[in-house]
């Protein structure tokens, strides 16, 4: 099989055709590259075996989902060497049987032609017994079809749509929305979710559903510290950034984000963005913009002493006034300048 050479595309097709019918296999395109030709269509292509993926982990084994992919290694490659193509490597080693029996859990095995589905077209429409329908295509066809491949045929065949072109229509006409959540958002959110895409905006407002869990605690100059769920969060509204992961790993507006938004009246929506611009509609900016540093998280003591200079000055302000309070800070905002610049 090594070296072993085609003149053309059709002859290396019609061949390889012929050894799946032969040894009862079947491979797929796993890599090529095509070429402005029609004799040589491909300058390489790597074939696999169609049982070649990973099957997918399944959790905890709660919902157990059927999957064809046994990670199978069988594969061969096939390169264009001057006008033929030639077997430059192979594996024809399977971790499944090569059988007939085996190869009716191939979907492209139990998939029919259009004129099979025409021939068939009253038994699948008018038959109510579903195991009847699939008895009478395997005794015409040979095909093993499934409850589910019936299903989808008789959608198609009453609609003359497939289910890929009914559920774009749908989409079209706004019946069917991808990442999208009906969630009421406040006046003052609508021309930031106008400015997003709609995969952010979807996010964004989910975002919003979960800012319900948010309190906040304080407010310390451009410092917005905040409570979510017994884990403390802090918004630099300066910059507009958060340390929270979700603003860290997705760079779209986090719940915390939001609440500052409405807390905060000075916030634009263009501020806001600042580091979201790849979720921007008019995305006219660099994608270096949006991989500033992120913002780090502070630590326990930062936010104890935080909480305790804020109630220090709250009890200066109950027994002296707000105005010598004020002054205190101010005395207390020097003194640390005074360190910063020794």
């Amino acid at each position: 099989m090594l070296n072993k050479r085609f003149g053309s595309w059709i002859e290396l097709d019609n061949a390889l055709k012929d050894f799946h019918k032969m040894t009862h296999t079947h491979y797929v395109h796993a890599e090529s590259r095509l070429l402005k030709d029609v004799r040589y269509k491909y300058l390489f292509v790597v074939f696999r075996c169609t049982f070649g993926r990973k099957r997918k982990s399944e959790g905890l084994n709660v919902i157990k989902k059927p999957s064809k992919f046994l990670n199978c290694q069988s594969m061969f490659r096939v390169r264009l060497e001057g006008q033929q193509y030639v077997i430059k490597s192979y594996n024809m080693t399977h971790n499944h049987p090569c059988t007939s029996s085996w190869m009716v859990c191939d979907p492209l095995s139990r998939r029919l032609s259009s004129e099979e589905k025409e021939n068939l077209k009253p038994v699948i429409l008018h038959c109510q017994s579903t195991d009847e329908v699939i008895e009478s295509i395997k005794g015409r066809t040979g095909k093993q079809v499934t409850a589910a491949d019936v299903k989808n045929m008789k959608a198609e065949l009453s609609t003359g749509w497939t289910r890929k072109q009914v559920l774009q229509m749908m989409r079209q006409n706004g019946q069917v929305r991808e990442h999208a959540y009906n969630y009421d958002a406040p006046q003052r959110l609508i021309p930031l979710l106008n400015m997003l895409t709609p995969f952010a905006r979807s996010k964004v407002l989910y975002e919003l559903k979960r800012m319900r869990f948010v309190n906040l605690e304080y407010e310390s100059g451009e410092w917005l510290f905040m409570l979510d769920r017994g884990q403390h969060y802090e918004v630099d509204v300066s910059i507009c950034e958060c340390n929270c992961s979700t603003f860290n790993m997705c760079r779209y507006p986090c719940r915390h984000l939001l609440l500052a938004y409405i807390k905060r009246r000075s916030l634009t929506a263009h501020q806001l963005l600042r580091c979201c611009c790849r979720w921007k509609l008019d995305n006219t900016h660099n994608l270096q913009n949006n991989t500033v540093i992120s913002l780090r998280r502070r630590s326990k003591e930062y936010i104890q002493l935080q909480r305790l200079q804020r109630m220090c000055k709250q009890q200066i302000v109950e027994k002296y006034g707000e105005r010598f309070a004020n002054q205190v800070e101010r005395k207390v905002y020097n003194f640390y300048l005074r360190i910063i610049n020794s």
